[in-house]
């Protein structure tokens, strides 16, 4: 048993219900009859596949975020996530563009010095490559929602981690392809974002 995959299975089958007249509800019955239900399956569907864990081996990080990582500090960047502290190890000043939630332009564009911090999230980005609503559109067209179809689907996820300044200028955003080699090369490689993979393990 699964109860990982078999949670998505059960949401991606509800969430195919949406425009049903239950409106897509994940529900159950026990033996007295009593239903237990979760609204807004779709949604959720969509929060519980962008938490998905994926290993190190479907990750990949660009070439700039590498070098600007590397000139901050010598810990792994595997390490760091999201709101985690980022300190300025290295005695060489090191130019730090931060920025706030989805803004276009940073808040923060200076040389930073030893001891110095920041958030992960305000410098660095993790970018799905394969974006999450391509994902969800091809589970919700199986027709046989099985473990076997499911693993294979959320196996086209990857993630590049990049400066938020590379993130900004990467287009499009959404409704790509499943297909990474064509992601790779016609959406990174186009935006002039060069990647490195096995950066992480």
């Amino acid at each position: 048993m699964n109860i990982v995959i078999d949670t998505i299975i059960e949401f991606v089958k509800a969430a195919q219900l949406q425009k049903s007249p239950t409106g897509g509800r994940f529900e159950c019955k026990d033996e007295n009859n009593v239903v237990y239900a979760i609204n807004g399956s779709y949604y959720l569907l969509g929060q519980i596949v962008r938490q998905y864990s994926i290993n190190w081996d479907h990750y990949f990080v660009s070439k700039k975020a590498k070098e600007k990582w590397e000139s901050i500090t010598d810990k792994k960047m595997n390490d760091f996530w999201y709101r985690n502290k980022v300190v300025l190890e290295k005695n060489k000043p090191v130019k730090i563009k931060k920025y706030k939630g989805n803004a276009s332009e940073p808040f923060s564009d200076v040389f930073q010095v030893k001891g110095d911090s920041f958030l992960y999230r305000e410098v660095f980005h993790d970018e799905h490559m394969i974006t999450i609503c391509d994902i969800i559109n091809e589970l919700l067209n199986l027709e046989v929602v099985s473990e076997e179809n499911v693993i294979d689907i959320l196996n086209k996820i990857y993630v590049c981690r990049m400066l938020k300044e590379e993130d900004r200028k990467l287009k499009p955003k959404n409704h790509r392809t499943t297909d990474l080699k064509y992601v790779i090369e016609e959406v990174y490689d186009e935006c002039g974002i060069e990647l490195i993979k096995n950066y992480f393990h």
